[in-house]
């Protein structure tokens, strides 16, 4: 975890003015509990709107740190199972953030780097995978073209027991 000072702490997370809301509510918080013990946390805002009778309201997560896949998992479908919301977006996220794999769709998910949009099957290299989450009877092959890290190049393949590289790949 990140180490944080006291006036980081404060100012970021204890601070709540106004003009930082965007037109949100106030800021939020949730914990996740993990055997009994705080294995992840969230701070985000809700931004409620509606439109001819339906919701056009969001959910703005702030910070979302977690200290296992399992605590990821379980704070992640609490913030995507927020009622009345159409969109959820958030920031500071690594490019690597397992939230990118969790959904079993991804189609309806749109990430960007920098501001630009991260394109379709442009979602990770294959060498920084730390765990592939795919139905146990799932397989498929990914093969990948890399100008930029050579090291990548290849055929994967990936199933339930994981990613295996093949012809170039690791």
């Amino acid at each position: 975890m990140p180490a944080r000072s006291e006036d980081w702490w404060r100012i970021r997370v204890l601070d709540d003015p106004e003009w930082s809301r965007d037109g949100g509510g106030i800021k939020m918080y949730v914990v996740v509990e993990l055997d009994g013990r705080p294995a992840a946390y969230a701070m985000y805002r809700h931004h409620q709107r509606f439109e001819y009778g339906s919701t056009i309201g969001r959910v703005h997560v702030v910070e979302a740190l977690a200290e296992s896949p399992a605590a990821t998992d379980a704070l992640w479908r609490y913030l995507v199972g927020i009622d009345w919301v159409e969109r959820l977006t958030c920031e500071l996220l690594p490019v690597d953030h397992e939230l990118h794999l969790m959904p079993s769709s991804n189609r309806r998910l749109r990430f960007t780097i920098d501001g630009g949009v991260l394109g379709p099957g442009r979602r990770r290299r294959p060498g920084r995978c730390r765990g592939v989450r795919t139905r146990a009877t799932t397989r498929f092959v990914l093969e990948v073209a890399d100008e930029l890290c050579g090291w990548n190049v290849g055929r994967w393949h990936v199933s339930g027991a994981g990613l295996r590289g093949d012809a170039g790949g690791r």
